[in-house]
């Protein structure tokens, strides 16, 4: 069964759970409102809480707020609460609940490819199915993800890499993936608290790119722009050549490249896979 969810606006007063955590955000939900939904499971016609026990504790606390200095007119808002309701979860259903609860988070990219690695290892193909309608939004960042060695999720693990630059890691390929981790672990023995930040894999990214424009003539290239990208992405590069000069610019861009062509009578464009 796929899962599905509907979002309403319930009266505060039919928001009945038992919460934990105090109201820490009264003072956005009160002077704007209650901006992410609560989150609730529902099976059999019966209700649970799945996340939101702060934000049902703010609401309720700006609610009585605006009820003491007499300006709940003024804040119709606070009379009821968002909700995002998910429909035919068992509340026994912890995998899937983690799924929803990690929709919300930040890192929500890493979390959920993980989860859906451990559905796969244990052979739970229904709740991998079920994860892919978290994955539809961003479909390449998960498929990137979903390609990463196991020892780039060690590396996220022990902080030595964040969702942001993993992110990027995913879009190189495998083989140049390996010479980095390779790389990355002797840098470890010196320096056992770096952490691969963008810069780093930037640097290794156009160290590679340089390595591989090395072996080309050297009278094709009088001037090269840019190229780092799409050597080591194994994207698209568009070459604009100048007539018969040794002289030529590259670029990821198609239309940047296209435009570039205008600008020079007698300029050529070329499209190449990798240089």
């Amino acid at each position: 069964m796929d899962l599905k969810y509907r979002d309403e606006e319930i009266p505060i007063e039919n928001i009945t759970f038992d919460v934990i955590g105090g109201p820490d955000y009264v003072d956005s939900i009160y002077h704007i409102r209650m901006i992410v939904p609560i989150i609730l499971g529902e099976f059999e016609d019966q209700q649970f809480l799945i996340a939101g026990n702060r934000r049902i504790a703010s609401a309720r606390a700006a609610y009585d707020r605006a009820v003491a200095d007499g300006t709940l007119e003024q804040r119709p808002w606070l009379r009821t609460i968002p909700v995002r309701i998910w429909e035919n979860i068992n509340p026994t259903d912890r995998a899937t609940i983690s799924f929803i609860e990690n929709e919300r988070r930040s890192d929500n990219y890493v979390n959920t490819v993980l989860l859906i690695r451990a559905a796969q290892a244990r052979g739970d193909w229904d709740l991998v199915r079920k994860a892919s309608q978290f994955t539809r939004t961003d479909e390449n960042k998960y498929r990137g993800l979903m390609e990463l060695e196991p020892e780039w999720f060690d590396l996220y693990s022990q902080g030595k890499i964040n969702q942001n630059v993993l992110i990027k890691a995913a879009g190189i390929g495998p083989a140049r993936r390996k010479k980095f981790l390779e790389s990355f672990s002797e840098h470890l023995k010196e320096e056992p608290e770096a952490k691969v930040t963008g810069s780093l894999l930037q640097a290794a990214r156009r160290q590679e790119a340089t390595a591989i424009l090395g072996t080309a003539p050297l009278q094709i290239f009088k001037k090269v722009e840019a190229p780092a990208e799409a050597v080591v992405h194994d994207e698209l590069v568009f070459l604009v050549a100048f007539g018969h000069m040794p002289e030529a610019e590259v670029y990821t861009d198609k239309t940047a490249a296209q435009a570039r062509k205008q600008e020079v009578e007698g300029a050529r464009l070329f499209q190449c896979i990798e240089l």
